[in-house]
């Protein structure tokens, strides 16, 4: 996996550079990972039954976003919509915001999030459903989300 890492790393940070450079504009570097807790609870699905994924040590993970975060050089965020993010292996890493759907938070995560913010780090919050509504929600419906 820390080859995977290192090569993902190193496309990244080329990419990131390139349209940096070529916009001549800060580029924010996203990695998408809606699987992060199940990868860690050992909750992934293997090829068949008989080849099931071992859980991922959270401190391999952390090493393996450090290096994507590190080697990007540049503002890195993870996002994922998933329920029950590992907030303090958030917060140890060198992630710099973390974008989350606030539909999938609960109580139990706040103190999670404070203690992201509270290292001068950004929580971004989806309010909106990534997909299109019947009708379009009221202000209030929006904000209910996070008051849950």
């Amino acid at each position: 996996m820390r080859d995977l890492a290192a090569s993902l790393a190193e496309g990244v940070a080329a990419h990131r550079a390139t349209l940096a450079r070529r916009l001549d504009t800060p580029v924010v570097v996203q990695f998408d990972e809606p699987s992060l807790p199940a990868a860690l609870g050992g909750r992934l699905t293997g090829v068949t039954a008989l080849t099931p994924v071992a859980p991922l040590d959270e401190a391999v993970a952390g090493a393996l976003l450090d290096t994507c975060a590190e080697a990007a050089g540049a503002d890195v965020m993870v996002h994922s919509c998933a329920p029950e993010l590992p907030w303090e292996l958030l917060r140890r890493s060198a992630i710099g915001a973390v974008s989350v759907d606030a539909g999938t938070l609960c109580a139990a995560d706040l103190d999670g999030v404070a203690a992201f913010v509270e290292t001068g780090r950004t929580v971004v919050l989806g309010v909106v459903p990534a997909v299109a509504p019947l009708r379009r929600p009221a202000a209030e419906e929006v904000a209910g989300r996070w008051s849950r």
